[in-house]
Order: C-alpha cells, then sequence, then structure tokens
C-alpha cells in the first residue's frame, strides 16, 4: 500500500524532514521547461521576500502535466517528497548571502520537492482553506 502523505501549510514545509511525503496547496510563480521545476508560493502575487517557496520537480510528470498546471497564477495541490536543495551550489550561497543581510527579517528558504502528482485546484478561498485544514491539525494532535 503507497505511504500516506502528510497535508502541511505551505509555510510550514521547511519544518520536514526531507523523504517525507507531503501534500500542499501552492500557486504557480514560474515554470522552467529547461529544467522542468516550478516555482510555487503561497499567495499570488507574492512580493516579499520572506514569502514560503517551493521548487517543484516535476520531470517525472512531464507526459501527463497539462498546460493548466504550469500556468502562472494556478494554485494546484501537489503531492511530493521532501528532498535535498534543488539549487545548485551558486545559487545556494547567493541565497545564503542575502539571508545575513536581512538577518531580522523571518526567512523562509526555498524548499525543493519531488512531485508524485499534481493537480489544479481550481478556485479557492484561501481564509477558509487555512481555517479548515488548520482545525484538521488541531483535531489530529495527539492529547498531552
Amino acid at each position: 500500500m503507497p505511504e500516506p502523505s502528510r497535508l502541511v501549510k505551505l509555510e510550514h514545509i521547511h519544518e520536514v524532514e526531507v523523504g517525507t511525503k507531503i501534500r500542499f496547496l501552492g500557486c504557480v510563480h514560474a515554470y522552467d521547461d529547461q529544467t522542468a521545476r516550478l516555482t510555487i508560493r503561497n499567495r499570488y502575487p507574492a512580493t516579499a521576500r520572506d514569502t514560503p517557496t517551493a521548487v517543484v520537480s516535476v520531470e517525472t510528470l512531464l507526459k501527463t502535466l497539462g498546460h493548466e498546471v504550469v500556468e502562472v497564477g494556478a494554485w494546484l495541490n501537489v503531492i511530493g517528497y521532501i528532498r535535498p536543495s534543488l539549487l545548485d551550489n551558486s545559487e545556494a550561497v547567493a541565497g545564503k548571502q542575502k539571508v545575513k543581510q536581512r538577518s531580522r527579517e523571518p526567512v523562509h528558504a526555498a524548499v525543493s520537492v519531488e512531485a508524485s502528482m499534481i493537480w489544479p485546484a481550481g478556485a479557492i478561498r484561501l481564509e477558509k482553506y487555512n481555517a479548515a485544514l488548520e482545525e484538521l491539525q488541531e483535531a489530529c494532535k495527539p492529547d498531552t
């Protein structure tokens, strides 16, 4: 039987261990057809430097992806695995330098995800989605 995915908010995936199977909702900000990677964020447009970001590899899904999935502004459901950084060393070093320059701001480094399934989320009421997700996560917490 396939491993179940863990439903998380995009702003919390940086807290999840590498190798964990997750499911999250996000908005496409860019698609690089040379690397088959989507840049997904939790709001659109996202102009703040600290916007949580996932770099999602869709290379294994290329034969089944429709244009609606790679369209900028599309809201997507993503299931996949947290992977070590997809960024090359020069991008990672530049990112670390930027973090040092603005150390007082909350910073979320881009998290790498290898997608195993993606589908359009359609019209989203983000506030209702977030409230429902928080309620679900609260209900699933073990009693302490």
